[in-house]
């Protein structure tokens, strides 16, 4: 049974009414990319509330691609603790690293800033602790800016969505799309409606939920977020592209053509059931049998495709 499910489309709808349980780790260097920072590589240990061991890597092109986020999502049993270990990478050689022990918070999105510096390249801190600069601090410390580790703890000072937002204030309201709308960092997430029959495109580089069905074209660019979208009876989505280790989740009922680019170690379900010409590109070949064999890209029972995740 699984508890904590991490870059899995499970519980990952932003909410106003009901927000997910999660943490969000929010991965930043000022190591030079790609000459000292080729790769970035998360593990997500949850053994011990009844899960498993997950990892993730992204290689890195450019500085642009960062920060990096991932989010991991408690659905169900207990909130913690789990181990995380985040590390940057040059070939073989690991060149800067932090190791974290989480809990959750239920009905709590909390950002995890996790910070690889060249400073702390030679460092080796002890448990409970966390390299800032060069220099191991406690969590939970005094010092702000000190990364919390244990999130659930009630004095730990995990923070939610963004730096100085209040988590209690209301969800903007749905923004309908003319031509073109940008999801930004926002502390419940962005809804977007596209206008029915007409063309869409959405851009979201935070948690997102974009409403499209019906829609002539539609063009979505995830990146390192969150996205839910509904394309059913959309008439031709030229791509949904999702990269920097976004977690997609695409609706296609009855599309006429649905193509879903799962990118740079992204995780992504496409529902393709009465659609014509559906497909999810950039994660190899699709094994056609239902739920079985080791690929990155599978069909799972009801015409689903998933890609480097776990079948619904």
């Amino acid at each position: 049974m699984r508890y904590a499910l991490w870059m899995t489309a499970l519980a990952l709808t932003a909410s106003c009414t009901s927000p997910p349980t999660e943490l969000r780790l929010e991965i930043h260097s000022n190591l030079p990319v790609p000459e000292e920072l080729e790769r970035v590589r998360v593990t997500v240990d949850a053994r011990t509330i009844g899960d498993r061991l997950q990892l993730r890597e992204i290689v890195l092109e450019d500085a642009g691609e960062l920060p990096l986020r991932f989010p991991v999502v408690h659905a169900g049993g207990p909130l913690g603790p789990l181990s995380i270990r985040v590390v940057g990478m040059r070939a073989s050689e690991v060149v800067a690293g932090q190791d974290m022990t989480l809990s959750f918070i239920a009905g709590r999105s909390v950002l995890v800033p996790v910070e690889l510096s060249s400073a702390c390249r030679d460092v080796r801190c002890p448990m409970d602790h966390v390299c800032a600069d060069g220099a191991c601090l406690p969590t939970g410390g005094p010092d702000g800016g000190t990364v919390e580790r244990d999130a659930g703890a009630p004095d730990a000072g995990g923070r939610d969505a963004g730096p100085g937002e209040d988590a209690g204030r209301a969800c903007p309201e749905v923004r309908e799309c003319a031509d073109r709308c940008d999801c930004e960092d926002t502390t419940c997430g962005c809804a977007l409606q596209c206008r029915e029959g007409e063309d869409c495109e959405a851009h979201c580089d935070a948690d997102c939920e974009v409403r499209a069905r019906g829609v002539s074209n539609l063009h979505v660019h995830c990146r390192g977020a969150s996205c839910r979208i509904d394309a059913r009876d959309v008439s031709n989505t030229e791509h949904v592209r999702c990269e920097r280790g976004a977690d997609c989740e695409v609706d296609c009922e009855g599309a006429s053509n649905c193509h879903v680019e799962c990118k740079s170690g992204s995780a992504c379900l496409v529902r393709c059931a009465g659609a014509s010409n559906c497909d999810v590109r950039d994660c190899g070949d699709l094994d056609e049998d239902v739920d079985e064999g080791g690929g990155d890209l599978r069909r799972c029972a009801g015409d689903v495709l998933v890609c480097r995740r776990d079948c619904p």
